[in-house]
Order: structure tokens, then C-alpha cells, then sequence
């Protein structure tokens, strides 16, 4: 059975993706239980509004989730260009609200499908326009961090490593991304 919450303040909204998932779940034959928001930290799939990420310098900032919590972010277009940049290997899905109810529909039907067989709903590789896409794991992991604006020291101590050998990681990761700042790493990332 999945568990499933929905974090968003707009009760109409719920009320609708309540119905779709309904709507799936009856069509797949999925088990599944709606779980109160105060909640949602048990949720397997986690449905939860950009309204309630961190805000950090006009940017939003995704929440710390459970390894075995699954997560859609709900937003319009336009404020998911406030969301902030990260490599397209660990952005999660997104439901737009001005996206039409057939669209809606099928995307709630892929991620109840994904989430019952426990399969990730965040791709494990980049798309080959990323320009990240030649990057390692680790390498993402770092540049994901320096992004989300963690200095060099910080983001050396958080990975385990020297300070040296974190600068020459930033410069080869400059170089393969063919940028000259942090600014314009920021840009190649958000360009996506």
C-alpha cells in the first residue's frame, strides 16, 4: 500500500489531485491511503507546494526528505524559476498548476506506477543536453552544493575531503562546464 500526503494550502488543488489519484490508483489497481499533512514524513509519496521549501535569497530551496520518501513538487510556471538551480540528475518531477487535467492525470498515474514497483521518480542519469551530463556523482554532488550556496570549506567538510584538493575539483568542474564563476555555473544549471 502507498502511502501518500499532500502539503499544499490551496484545499480545491487537493481536493483535485485526491480525485486523480483516486481515478489511477482504481485504474492500476494500486492500494494506496491519504495521509493527514501533519503526516507526511511517513508518506512514501510526498505531493508538497514550493510554498513550504526555505527561502534564501529569492530563491526556494528543497526540504532534507527520508531516503524512502518520494517527492512532486506543486508550483506554478512561474515560480518554479525561483526554484533553485540544480543538476537535472536530482530535480524532482513537478505538477504545474496550469498544466490541463489529462496531463495531470497521466503524471499521477507514471508516479503512483513508479512508486508501487519502487522505482525512483528522480532519473538515476542526466539527459544529454544537461551539460552535467559527463559530470561523475560525485562531481554533481559537489557542484549541487556549491549552488545551493555552500562556500568551498564548507562544501570540502561536507564531502569528506581537503581544501585542495576540493579547489582543484571546482576548477576541473569550471573547466568541463566551460565557465569562468560560480555565477555563470549557476546560469549553465538554471539555463536547463
Amino acid at each position: 500500500m502507498i502511502a501518500i500526503a499532500i502539503q499544499d494550502g490551496n484545499t480545491h488543488f487537493c481536493h483535485g489531485i485526491r480525485i486523480l489519484i483516486d481515478r489511477a490508483s482504481q485504474k492500476m489497481n494500486i492500494p494506496y491511503v491519504i495521509l493527514p499533512a501533519e503526516h507526511a514524513d511517513i508518506a512514501r509519496l510526498l505531493f508538497i507546494s514550493i510554498t513550504h521549501f526555505r527561502e534564501y535569497q529569492k530563491q526556494w530551496y528543497l526540504p532534507c526528505l527520508p531516503q524512502h520518501q518520494q517527492l512532486v513538487i506543486i508550483s506554478s510556471r512561474r515560480e518554479t524559476s525561483s526554484l533553485a538551480p540544480r543538476p537535472c540528475s536530482s530535480s524532482p518531477p513537478r505538477l504545474y498548476r496550469e498544466e490541463s487535467v489529462e496531463t495531470v492525470s497521466r503524471k499521477i498515474g507514471d508516479w503512483l506506477l513508479c512508486t508501487h514497483l519502487g522505482q525512483c521518480l528522480i532519473p538515476t542519469t542526466s539527459c544529454h543536453r544537461c551539460p552535467t551530463h559527463h559530470l561523475s556523482p560525485f562531481e554533481k554532488r559537489f557542484l549541487s552544493l556549491l549552488i545551493n550556496n555552500y562556500s568551498l570549506i564548507r562544501t570540502a567538510t561536507i564531502l569528506r575531503m581537503d581544501n585542495v584538493r576540493a579547489r582543484a575539483l571546482y576548477q576541473s568542474i569550471i573547466q568541463k562546464l566551460d565557465s569562468r564563476s560560480r555565477e555563470q555555473l549557476r546560469h549553465c544549471i538554471r539555463s536547463l
